[in-house]
């Protein structure tokens, strides 16, 4: 009995000590399997912070412009602005042509209204008499009155208001008195 139970003993002992050395293998391997746990957390994360990132560089590369689209683009717009600058050129020579014929028109229409009145003027003059003097003066306010706009600058409408075509009849019929008196 004695071998049986030393026998046990040992057997114990033996267990012991296998537990003991196991025990320390068995908590490193513990430890290991926590750190690996651990690990594999970490390059999860790390996988999913790659995903969104690549699909934040797809959403950007997608929202870019390419440097040969902005090149592309900076021509049409450089044409564009060529385009309109001449356009906005020959606009502008052409209200200046157009000033240019408005203002030879509106002389020659002055130096005809003039010529018109001044022929008037002494066709009235020759032809005055005490007697056809209401006539004459009829006329004559109806030359002033078709050549006031161009002697007096006006717009092109005729102007039938006395205070307008007063100063000239007073010119002419200063004009008529000399015409009077000479004759």
């Amino acid at each position: 009995m004695s071998y049986v139970l030393t026998c046990l003993l040992g057997i114990l002992a033996g267990g012991v000590c296998v537990y003991v050395l196991l025990e320390s293998k068995r908590k490193r391997l513990d430890e290991q399997q926590r750190q690996q746990e651990e690990r594999i957390e970490y390059i999860a994360g790390l996988n999913a912070d790659n995903a969104q990132l690549e699909q934040d560089k797809k959403a950007f590369y997608a929202k870019r412009i390419s440097y040969t689209e902005l090149q592309d683009e900076n021509l049409i717009l450089k044409r564009d602005l060529a385009n309109i600058a001449v356009t906005v050129q020959k606009l502008t020579l052409d209200r200046d042509n157009q000033h240019e014929s408005q203002d030879a028109l509106r002389r020659q229409t002055d130096d005809l209204a003039a010529r018109y009145l001044k022929d008037h003027v002494k066709w009235i003059g020759s032809y005055l008499t005490p007697s056809n003097f209401a006539n004459c003066k009829r006329r004559l306010e109806k030359a002033i009155s078709t050549t006031a706009p161009h002697n007096h600058g006006s717009s092109g409408t005729h102007d039938r208001n006395r205070s307008t075509r007063m100063p000239m009849f007073l010119r002419v019929r200063r004009v008529f008195l000399v015409c009077e008196t000479r004759a």
